[in-house]
Order: C-alpha cells, then sequence, then structure tokens
C-alpha cells in the first residue's frame, strides 16, 4: 500500500490505458454518439440559445459513462446514466463557479495592470465606449508580456483548482450524491501528484488530438487552426464546418476524454485503498 498522500502516479496511469485499450469497442461507441449528439444539437440549436446548455448535458453524459465504465466495468455502465449525469453537471457547476471567480479576478487585475500607464487617457474616454476599446487594444498591444503572464498564471491555478477537486466526479458517481468539498478534503497533501499524473497522460493526449483534429480539417477542408478563417468556412460551407466540428467531438472523446476518466477513476481508487478503514 502507499504511504497516504502518495498517489501511486505510474500504476494509476497504467490503469487509465488499460481501460481505454481494454474498452475500446465501448469507448468508440460512446465517442461515436456523443459525437453525432454534438453534431446534431450543433446543426440544430447552434443558432440559438439552447444550445449551450445541450452541449453541457452532452458532455456530462459523455463523461459521466466513462467514468462509470472505468468504476465499476463496461456492462451496466449506461443504467444508471441519468443520475450519474445529474450529479456529474452538478459537481462540474460548482467547480466552474470557483474557476469563473478566478478568472473575473485575473481579468480585473490584468485589465487594472496594463490600463494604469493609460490611466489619463481613460479618464477622458470614459463617455467614449468605442475609443476605451481602441485603448484597450492599444495597451496589449503594447505590453504583450502582461497577457501572457495572465494566462499563464490563470493556467496553473485552473490546473492546481481542477486537481484539488479531481475525484468530484468518481466520487459522486460511485456514491450516488454530489460530493465535491469532500474531494477537496481527499486531495490534500496529493496535489501535486494528481497533476503530475494528469501532465504526464493528458498533456500528450491532448497534443495527440489536435494535431489528429488539425489533419481532420486539413482533408475536410477547414483551417482548424485559425479561428477567424473556421469562422469564414462555417459561413462559406456550413456543411464542411459540421464534418469538421463531428470528427473533432469523436477525436476528443475516445482519446482526451476516455483517458482523463480512466485516470480520476483509477486515482481516486487509489486514494480509497489509502484511505483508513472505519472501526
Amino acid at each position: 500500500m502507499t504511504a497516504p498522500g502518495k498517489l501511486p502516479i505510474r500504476d494509476s496511469i497504467g490503469a487509465a490505458l488499460r481501460f481505454a485499450r481494454g474498452n475500446w469497442r465501448f469507448v468508440l461507441g460512446v465517442a461515436a454518439l456523443g459525437a453525432g449528439l454534438h453534431t446534431l444539437a450543433l446543426a440544430g440549436l447552434g443558432s440559438s440559445l439552447l444550445w449551450f446548455p445541450a452541449l453541457i448535458a452532452i458532455s456530462g453524459a459523455v463523461h459521466a459513462v466513462l467514468t462509470r465504465a472505468a468504476l465499476s466495468g463496461a456492462p451496466g455502465a449506461t443504467s444508471t446514466l441519468a443520475g450519474d449525469t445529474g450529479r456529474t453537471i452538478a459537481a462540474g457547476a460548482i467547480v466552474g463557479f470557483f474557476a469563473a471567480m478566478i478568472v473575473l479576478v485575473l481579468l480585473y487585475v490584468s485589465m487594472g495592470v496594463l490600463i494604469a500607464p493609460y490611466v489619463d487617457e481613460a479618464k477622458a474616454l470614459l463617455e467614449d465606449q468605442a475609443g476605451l476599446r481602441a485603448l484597450m487594444e492599444r495597451a496589449v498591444r503594447e505590453q504583450p508580456a502582461i497577457l501572457s503572464w495572465t494566462i499563464g498564471i490563470g493556467t496553473l491555478i485552473m490546473l492546481a483548482l481542477t486537481s484539488r477537486f479531481y475525484y468530484a466526479a468518481p466520487a459522486s458517481i460511485e456514491r450516488g450524491r454530489v460530493l465535491v468539498f469532500e474531494s477537496w478534503r481527499s486531495t490534500k497533501g496529493a496535489m501535486w501528484r494528481v497533476i503530475a499524473a494528469r501532465v504526464v497522460l493528458l498533456g500528450p493526449a491532448l497534443i495527440l488530438v489536435g494535431a489528429l483534429q488539425l489533419l481532420a480539417g486539413m482533408v475536410i477542408g477547414v483551417n482548424g487552426a485559425d479561428p477567424a478563417a473556421m469562422a469564414a468556412r462555417a459561413e462559406a460551407n456550413p456543411l464542411a464546418f459540421v464534418a469538421f466540428y463531428g470528427v473533432a467531438q469523436f477525436l476528443q472523446i475516445a482519446i482526451y476524454t476516455s483517458l482523463e476518466a480512466g485516470l480520476s477513476a483509477s486515482l481516486y481508487r487509489a486514494f480509497q485503498q489509502q484511505a483508513p478503514r472505519p472501526a
């Protein structure tokens, strides 16, 4: 048994890889269905406010069923899909609330630092929204390091925050109720090992997914590396963009999401083995 707080990084990564490899038919089936639902939601609701809730519901269901499969096996993983999805979305919403607060604080601080050298000009433009926008664009253009530092610090904070809450989904699914703050307590002393496991496994997976998505975009005729060009392509040829979106979602779920679900479940299992048994 590993000492408390000393999560077995290599064993957990291996368990996540074995889950994805050993259940590849199930994973590909979930990826195909999830990508299909995402594509239908984009095609049918992309121009309405209902698209974002549909996106959350589909993503929550995909993550929930893969996490359930990693915890208790693929057979029967869909039998509790509704409850698992609701608990996964609820846990994600709580974590997302804290993440949003951090983002707002970082944006407020970075905007204050950016505009500080131009405070007199900003005061003169208080009634001119277009002028203020142009001044902010100039501040970003002339001080790119501040924006880069803000993004870097924000990324590190988000990685630490989500690592402290990394057991929230598997714990909530297995125990049948939303357990977010229990995850915060459970990862005390283990955050750096959770971060290390995520970086080692999910970092290369994210790079691989991005490369495959770019390759798929080249085949379909959509430049996934250029958001402006992709938006223009979506207007000129919506069918090609929808096809690219579906392929991109399939790759994301089949590779990244399956490994993330497997890793969170394996780290949670390792923590359970370390936890003291009740008398």
